[in-house]
């Protein structure tokens, strides 16, 4: 590696710590210009365009990444994210074929994250509960398989459920957006708007990317009708 490489490869990943995804994206681009061959800053510019939406590129950057030599943690990482860009890009028989593959190859939390998601979001409700509850037994303090647990009750409309696993989550991680949309869509089932609008509010105040379940736009949306709502009563 160059010593080019290695400024832009630093430059990149203080960037990208610090929230700066277009000044990131730039040094990430100068950095393997220049001959950076690092598979984890390979993994963290590919997570950064799938962040951004840019779904096709992360996916193909993800795919590089795998050409060069990796430990076995650092390999399920860049196939998982590659994964959620192939579901998000449409992709979702392929998707699913690659984190089936990596359960069976390479448990892991991330593993479970993402795969629990996938049958969540392409509707497959008969294996997504047993595999969500799985993910539990495996790691009950992770938020965000709790988070796809109370997703997938919301859409099965097991409310209390969702709102037991819900409170679980939050007893983690207070501030996450998407379990506070999904703790909005608790509230509104039972006609509080006003709870639930607090909720969209600090959803609005978190990061929030092409990753996350719910978008901005999503929320803003949620957050007029609500102020609308509210000022009708």
């Amino acid at each position: 590696m160059s010593i080019s490489s290695l400024f832009h490869a630093s430059a990149a990943t203080q960037y990208h710590r610090r929230g700066d995804l277009v000044h990131a994206e730039e040094e990430y681009r100068k950095a393997i210009a220049a001959g950076d061959r690092d598979p984890s800053r390979f993994l963290s510019f590919g997570v950064l365009l799938l962040q951004e939406g840019n779904l096709q590129e992360g996916i193909e950057i993800l795919t590089r990444a795998l050409q060069f030599p990796m430990d076995d943690r650092t390999k399920a990482s860049v196939r998982t994210n590659r994964a959620l860009g192939y579901l998000l890009n449409g992709q979702s028989a392929k998707a699913l074929a690659a984190l089936e593959d990596l359960h069976e190859n390479y448990r892991c939390a991330q593993v479970y994250q993402a795969l629990g998601y996938a049958y969540i979001k392409t509707e497959q409700y008969d294996k997504a509960l047993p595999y969500c509850l799985e993910a539990l037994d495996y790691d009950d303090q992770d938020t965000v398989i709790l988070d796809n647990l109370a997703q997938l009750y919301i859409a099965l409309e097991r409310w209390e459920d969702a709102q037991d696993i819900l409170n679980r989550a939050f007893a983690i991680r207070e501030k996450q957006a998407d379990m506070l949309y999904h703790q909005a869509l608790c509230d509104l089932h039972r006609q509080d708007r006003e709870r639930a609008l607090l909720h969209v509010r600090d959803a609005l105040e978190c990061p929030i990317n092409a990753l996350n379940d719910v978008s901005r736009d999503t929320l803003e949306k949620m957050e007029q009708d609500l102020v609308s709502l509210n000022h009708e009563r």
